[in-house]
């Protein structure tokens, strides 16, 4: 939708849109014509007799005090709250795209439907949008469905000043048209600025979350830093990052609209005084800015599409025809595909091809699940001699004898990633692409075992160090491409007569094929990559670490800051977590260097504070390592001479600085 308004703006012209609400969707949702499409679907036996059985002879009661109705037989409508509710409704709407035709384009999430044509004349998207309407009512009338006329809305998307109003038909009844609608949780305006939709996201954080953690924040009795940080990301944040890779679009004064909410949460969380520089906050609670993080999941979302060419998004997104011409006009804003071409530009990172994300070949209830053994995992490694792995893992063979016994595993040097797998005294290696995870290589090798080699005892053996690798293989509903090519690969295996058993054995215990095959996933290191395309969920960790790699070299450039003379990275300190909640407040107000005693006087509109001895300006590095006046104190307690040192990371120093501002009576002034 955003994509399809910012092209119309881009061309000079304006994109007009109906947004449909289906009365009681799921009390209405025909029966039987579900189960005719599941007929149309090749589906029947036991699956269809099930669905059938779960949909009929269903009835409703109603209770008044203790009195209870007689029961009503429900002809029609889905029960809500079961797992195959969604999927059944989601069978019984699909079918209504059908009656979308170019130019009208649709979109469809459950029940939320809405209907999209763009051109330059108003006049000629009422004849198509009325056509299409035409068509959604006869389809209503054969499928049980019917619009809401009250909740129905039509729109124009246009830059103009002036703008007319479509004059739009449904079952003879005009459909109101209106300035702004909320879609999908997001407010759309007829302009696209984002600005209404901004400002209720706004409105919506400042008053029951926020509220919440500002109940929390006491200085001296408040929740520790820990929980309130916790409590802002599950209710606050996740309420920012709703949405973030479509209105992420809205100029950039527009955004900073939301950076109050998430400087308040954090300075609350911290303790920290409103004269606090924000930057600082960022840095001392690892909290990167929200811009950072809008650019993190837009990324994400762009690299988890370019898996799935299937989805209705993919080409609207990632194959803009208007793309050039967003990129000459760099004041226009674009759509998410576009900004990710230049965000990707801006943190260096590279333009990676994404391996197709597909279906499972054959069904996985018709693979029988593969035996799995872990029984070596339950000892714990740093306490057992590798004579006891030795002995139990002789054991295992023994019993699965005889059998073909192959050992796989994974490597990462860097950037750099490869596995390998032996057999039978010989070894085969593979270069994964660049920023691959070793858990990618994990499987990869694995498929390569089950791909290449053969049995000669009707019995494969895999041993492999990766636990997190073979419990995934033991789900067979994976959404894994390399577990569900595993997968087909068992099945094809087990047609043919053989068995495949996993082994789980511990690495770097001196187990023989085990060591053969980490030698030989270190030596894949130096081959050329067998594939150039890469798994979508390896290049989440590569984004994370290039923004925070961007964001600690913009740290890094900052100047006359007091946090960064003695802070150099943007990781939160160890330290900073106390045992009580007025340490952690205190320390994170001197590390700051915006304290009660040195800036106080800003909140009571006052002039500056300072020193009888030294007249001077109190400031924290003053009373710390400066003024005579303490100095006997921070001898006795052997306090270190440089801020940096006083401020930093040692556990044995903070405990001598709060002794001192103990001794010195100053813990009430911070």
């Amino acid at each position: 939708m955003e994509t399809a308004i910012l092209n119309a703006f881009i061309q000079g012209r304006q994109m007009t849109a109906v947004f449909f609400d289906l009365m009681k969707a799921y009390d209405t949702a025909w029966r039987r014509g579900i189960i005719n499409t599941l007929v149309s679907w090749g589906i029947g036996n036991h699956m269809l007799a099930f669905i059938n059985g779960f949909m009929m002879d269903r009835s409703i009661q109603v209770r008044l005090g203790k009195t209870l109705s007689d029961p009503f037989i429900q002809e029609n409508g889905i029960p809500q709250g079961s797992v195959l509710s969604c999927t059944l409704f989601a069978i019984a709407i699909n079918d209504i795209a059908s009656c979308v035709a170019p130019p009208v384009h649709c979109s469809l999430f459950v029940d939320d439907f809405a209907i999209f044509v763009t051109a330059k004349r108003l006049s000629t998207t009422e004849r198509a949008l009325q056509l299409t309407i035409n068509r959604l009512v006869k389809w209503c009338g054969r499928t049980g469905f019917t619009f809401s006329l009250p909740k129905t809305r039509c729109m124009v998307f246009s830059r103009l000043r002036s703008v007319d109003e479509p004059t739009l038909f449904l079952k003879g009844q005009r459909i109101t048209p209106c300035e702004e609608i909320k879609f999908l949780g997001l407010k759309f305006d007829r302009r696209l600025t984002w600005i209404s939709h901004l400002k209720n996201l706004k409105s919506k954080c400042l008053k029951r979350p926020l509220n919440l953690i500002r109940a929390l924040s006491g200085t001296n009795w408040g929740a520790d830093r820990t929980c309130m940080l916790r409590f802002y990301k599950a209710f606050i944040r996740s309420c920012l990052d709703y949405g973030c890779q479509v209105y992420g679009s809205a100029r950039p004064n527009a955004l900073k609209m939301l950076d109050s909410i998430h400087n308040s949460s954090l300075r609350l969380a911290t303790g920290a005084l409103r004269s606090s520089p924000v930057i600082s906050i960022y840095a001392e609670t690892g909290e990167p800015p929200l811009s950072h993080r809008r650019v993190q999941l837009s990324l994400n979302y762009v690299h988890t599409l370019m898996s799935k060419p299937q989805n209705p998004a993919y080409d609207w997104v990632l194959n803009n025809s208007l793309h050039d011409q967003f990129i000459t006009k760099p004041r226009h804003p674009a759509p998410i595909g576009v900004r990710a071409i230049s965000y990707n530009s801006q943190i260096g990172l590279t333009d990676y091809e994404v391996r197709e994300l597909h279906q499972c070949d054959v069904p996985p209830w018709s693979v029988t699940p593969p035996e799995i053994i872990l029984s070596l995992s339950t000892f714990k490694k740093h306490t057992t001699p590798d004579t006891i792995y030795h002995q139990e893992f002789r054991q295992i063979l023994q019993q699965l004898s005889p059998c073909d016994v192959i050992y796989t595993d994974g490597s990462k040097d860097g950037p750099r990633t490869g596995c390998a797998f032996v057999t039978a005294g010989r070894r085969y290696g593979f270069r994964l692409p660049s920023d691959s995870s070793v858990y990618t290589a994990e499987l990869t090798a694995i498929q390569k075992t089950l791909n290449i080699t053969w049995s000669r005892t009707g019995k494969l053996v895999i041993c492999s160090d990766s636990l997190s690798s073979l419990q995934a293989i033991g789900d067979m509903y994976s959404k894994n491409i390399l577990v569900r090519s595993i997968w087909s690969s068992l099945h094809k295996l087990q047609s043919e007569g053989v068995a495949v058993i996993f082994v789980w054995v511990p690495g770097h215990v001196g187990i023989h094929g085990n060591e053969l095959a980490d030698r030989g996933a270190k030596e894949a290191l130096e081959l050329q990559p067998f594939t150039l395309r890469m798994v979508a969920s390896d290049i989440t960790p590569v984004v994370k670490a290039k923004l925070k790699a961007m964001w600690s070299s913009e740290w890094q450039a900052v100047y006359n800051n007091k946090l960064r003379i003695i802070k150099d990275c943007t990781r939160p300190w160890g330290t900073a977590h106390r045992r009580s909640r007025r340490e952690e407040v205190v320390l994170c107000r001197l590390r700051l260097g915006h304290t009660l005693l040195s800036h106080g006087f800003l909140m009571n509109r006052g002039d500056p504070p300072i020193c009888a001895t030294c007249d001077t300006v109190i400031t924290v590095k003053h009373v710390l390592v400066d003024c005579p006046c303490y100095s006997r104190c921070r001898r006795a307690i052997n306090l270190p001479a440089s801020l940096r040192d006083v401020l930093g990371d040692d556990e044995t120093v903070v405990r001598r600085l709060f002794a001192f501002l103990t001794a010195s009576s100053l813990v009430s002034k911070i």
